[in-house]
């Protein structure tokens, strides 16, 4: 259904000019302060990914305070994470149509699809249409703002341009780039393929989708690969269930809790 749709080209340039950077970085002559640079984009677009857009925006598994729901946010964008209203009108859409012809990114149309062309061939007035599950979130002024391509060109190419005078090219490749698409793989490219193989990682819950939990894609995922555990019940705030399930989304917000800047947690 959806692999058939013809190439989007804002999605499909994105994506190839955004990992030909991260490349790029490999063959840029490297300092130790870039790798400072790099852990704190990763955690910041990571965390924007699965705590904030991922698990605060789209499930409600808790209610986080407003600075940082605006720290967050302001991550994501910089990250391009792109408009958290499109984010969570597609992912709530895939857990109502989990591996069904009509899911938007389901390994059934094929690995590649799942990992990759989905967003490339993403239709975006088929995703205004999904839109209509989201208005939960317009009562966020922030977050009607953040609507369309416009905070995010703006907010990521201030950001960039701040990186590349301070720290020069290759900084910008290896501390921002490179974080970024690295986010992108691990937080969802590889959640949306390998997360749904059959016969690959374990299955806890007996769901109606082809889900699985894959416990060494944890860590580098913030959690989000304990993928069946959180289809089984996606509002649940801990992904990862066993000592060995690795979810720092899950720790964080626990943290966050105890200190009064989230609350509500579904547990």
């Amino acid at each position: 259904m959806f692999k058939d749709r013809p190439w989007n080209i804002v999605n499909s340039g994105l994506m190839v000019a955004l990992h030909l950077a991260a490349l790029a970085a490999f063959f840029m002559p490297f300092q130790k302060v870039y790798l400072l640079l790099f852990l704190g984009h990763y955690f910041w677009f990571g965390f924007g990914s699965s705590l904030y857009y991922h698990r605060c925006l789209t499930h409600r598994s808790f209610e986080l305070a407003v600075p940082l729901h605006l720290f967050f946010l302001l991550g994501s964008l910089i990250g391009l994470g792109g408009d958290p209203i499109a984010w969570v009108a597609i992912h709530r859409y895939h857990h109502t149509h989990t591996d069904v012809p009509d899911d938007s990114h389901s390994p059934r149309e094929g690995f590649w699809y799942a990992y990759l062309f989905w967003h490339m061939k993403m239709d975006m007035q088929q995703v205004e249409k999904w839109k209509s599950t989201t208005e939960d979130l317009k009562k966020f002024w922030f977050i009607r703002w953040a609507q369309g391509n416009g905070p995010t060109v703006v907010l990521h190419t201030s950001y960039a341009l701040m990186i590349y005078y301070f720290f020069g090219a290759a900084g910008l490749l290896y501390g921002f780039y490179l974080p970024i698409a690295l986010s992108y793989q691990f937080c969802w490219m590889l959640i949306a393929s390998l997360c749904h193989l059959p016969n690959l990682g374990e299955r806890r819950a007996d769901t109606l989708d082809l889900s699985r939990n894959i416990w060494w894609l944890g860590p580098l995922s913030f959690g989000e690969s304990f993928h069946n555990n959180h289809h089984e019940k996606p509002r649940r705030l801990r992904a990862g269930l066993s000592w060995y399930e690795m979810d720092m989304t899950a720790a964080l917000i626990g943290f966050l809790e105890k200190i009064g800047l989230a609350k509500a947690v579904v547990r």
